[in-house]
């Protein structure tokens, strides 16, 4: 009886079309952790986005497990080469060698050039599942997070989406993360960036500026940067248990 009644049902249509959609998670939630900044970086795709100047319409999209830190590039096509430019430019230039490299089974991300690249280089190669991409949960959290943010500052200028990049990564980089309790900017630059709510409504630091108190106070947070960075990996271990243990609960 069960047998026919699963027969029949995956038979008619209206069953399908109106059946339930599980949404707890099927598998227990795998944490991805970087020892040092700029050691572990998750690189995606995302768009296509209206076509602007240039025919650009695609974000190539990298983000630090470590800092947060997130880099982004406009370009009109996804290419092998376009990817080894961008890791090139914007992360080995900008930062350093990275250690290993995160993505989804793009034919861009496992084909030549960048996997003849990354072999010389000694960059390991990791991708994400075929039946979940969204295994690399970063990235799309920064993807979405990107997209929504461009949203945000466009009301009717939908054509002039590229303009909006640079202020909204600005904006992220600068932002409190609840998992560490630190900015991108501070755990990548050793200090916190003065925003232009600092100028607008002056603080301590704009008004009082001493350059040589200014010095000396860059010299101590260059001395304190080792010790804040292993506090932003406490707190991002201690966060990332509270985040397994309530999604583990949902399996």
């Amino acid at each position: 009886m069960h047998k026919d009644a699963r027969t029949l049902i995956r038979a008619c249509q209206d069953c399908q079309v109106h059946r339930p959609v599980p949404r707890n998670p099927q598998q227990k939630l795998t944490l991805i952790t970087s020892p040092w900044p700029f050691y572990k970086w998750g690189i995606d795709i995302a768009g296509p986005f209206l076509e602007g100047p240039g025919k650009v319409k695609f974000l190539i999209v990298a983000i630090d497990y470590f800092t947060k830190w997130i880099e982004a590039k406009l370009v009109a096509t996804i290419t092998g080469n376009q990817i080894k430019k961008f890791m090139w430019d914007n992360i080995v230039c900008r930062f350093r060698l990275p250690g290993e490299i995160i993505s989804d089974n793009g034919k861009q991300f496992w084909d030549n050039p960048i996997k003849d690249w990354c072999e010389k280089l000694c960059i390991r190669q990791h991708f994400a599942s075929v039946k979940h991409p969204q295994t690399n949960g970063l990235v799309e959290r920064a993807n979405r997070s990107l997209e929504e943010g461009i949203k945000a500052r466009l009301d009717a200028r939908i054509k002039n989406w590229m303009e909006e990049l640079s202020h909204v990564l600005w904006a992220h980089r600068t932002m409190i993360k609840s998992s560490n309790g630190d900015t991108p900017f501070s755990l990548t630059y050793r200090t916190e960036a003065v925003i232009p709510a600092e100028i607008d409504m002056p603080t301590l630091r704009t008004t009082g500026v001493d350059l040589v108190q200014n010095n000396e106070a860059l010299e101590i947070n260059l001395d304190l940067l080792e010790e804040r960075r292993e506090q932003s990996a406490i707190r991002k271990a201690q966060s990332k248990v509270k985040m397994e243990k309530y999604y583990n609960s949902k399996v």
